[in-house]
């Protein structure tokens, strides 16, 4: 079962794009298959009680390995080991990682000495780089990262379009174009594509370019992250990939629970579903939304007059749930970008902007969820 949600922001993308290192990058969704399949060829699964599990110290280097019965002994990566940290209750690990590894490691042997029951875990070993990938709960429901990309390239089969934007690279004394948007490291992995032949009329628009759909996909083999989708507008993306103009549309998140995880290629069923809607709807519904003032009634009104109007009407409307400050700060901003603040939507435009320059997740839900309510009172034939 997988929960409707919004995963992203105007910034997902860009902060993968400033966050990960040369060797996460990849310029094709192709090559970031074939270095996914790499890692599941190696990847070895098995069942192992956690109390037999012994953590050794390594020589020669700052760090620790893992002793596995019969296997021999692995390093831990910095995910892997804290997952196994979280297993046996060691809580903060900082501490650990400063410390001596051969003291580390008996603070580690003393906690799994000293679990009482018998737990199994999940164990995910490189073979080849005799590495700990992950360490995870024996109710884990694994979707390697190589099948979440075959989905996405066959997503790109079915639609040409579907492409990676482009970013800028700087090559010696000059600066060239490559695609970007296609990343996988030792946790999880994230794709960023934008499709464009569908778009959405946008007349508030000044540039009349018009809305593009645009699609994100997240996935972890290793227990880091659920998998996530999302779909939306946006008006363009620049090229340290900030989006302009986004809009949400649809989005899941399934997490990894065997119970749930096992019909996980229904998502993209979803996900064509979304890209493939009409947008004849969707236009008219801006057009309409465009019409609608938030406040009524006749004689001029002056500005604070006005916006405290608006603050009021969709105060009430929204049953007080986001502060009047807040929905005034929304006013504001629509008022310096959009031709008409006092619109349901200019409204849902300030407030979808105030939302993804939110930090916090409660807040920026808060936020959408108004926004949604407004275009709800949009009038259909």
């Amino acid at each position: 079962m997988s929960t409707s949600t919004q995963n992203v922001t105007h910034l997902t993308a860009y902060r993968e794009w400033a966050a990960r290192p040369a060797d996460e990058r990849f310029q094709s969704v192709d090559t970031l298959y074939a270095s996914a399949l790499a890692q599941t060829t190696h990847t070895r699964e098995s069942l192992v009680s956690v109390p037999s599990l012994q953590v050794e110290p390594l020589e020669h280097a700052c760090g620790l390995a893992l002793g596995v019965p019969g296997s021999g002994r692995y390093a831990f990566t910095h995910w892997s080991f804290g997952q196994l940290a979280a297993l046996v209750g060691a809580g903060n690990t900082s501490i650990l990682r400063k410390i001596r590894a051969e003291i580390a490691a008996a603070a580690m042997n003393d906690l799994l000495g000293k679990i009482g029951r018998q737990p199994t875990a999940k164990l995910y070993v490189d073979e080849s780089a005799r590495v700990v990938r992950a360490l995870t709960a024996e109710g884990y429901g694994r979707v390697s990262n190589t099948d979440v990309t075959l989905e996405v390239l066959r997503l790109m089969f079915e639609r040409p379009a579907l492409h990676l934007p482009l970013s800028d690279a700087d090559s010696g004394s000059a600066t060239k174009h490559v695609p970007s948007g296609a990343y996988l490291g030792d946790r999880d992995m994230f794709v960023f594509l934008v499709d464009s032949d569908r778009y959405l009329d946008d007349p508030t628009d000044r540039s009349r370019q018009g809305m593009l759909r645009g699609i994100m996909v997240r996935n972890s083999d290793v227990g880091a992250a659920s998998l996530e989708w999302d779909v939306f507008y946006h008006r363009g993306v620049c090229s340290n990939r900030i989006i302009f103009g986004f809009r949400h549309l649809e989005g899941r998140r399934r997490r990894h629970v065997r119970s749930l995880i096992r019909d996980w290629r229904q998502e993209f069923v979803a996900i064509r579903a979304a890209l493939d809607r009409d947008t004849t709807r969707d236009r008219e519904l801006v057009r309409r939304a465009q019409q609608v003032r938030v406040v009524t009634g006749a004689g001029p009104r002056s500005r604070q007059a006005l916006r405290a109007e608006v603050v009021e009407t969709i105060g009430v409307w929204s049953r007080r749930t986001v502060p009047a400050a807040i929905i005034g700060s929304a006013f504001d901003y629509a008022e310096q970008h959009e031709p008409d603040a006092t619109t349901v939507w200019g409204m849902v435009q300030g407030l979808t902007a105030l939302s993804q320059r939110t930090p916090y997740q409660d807040a920026r839900f808060a936020l959408d969820r108004v926004a949604t309510s407004l275009l709800r009172r949009v009038p259909h034939d």
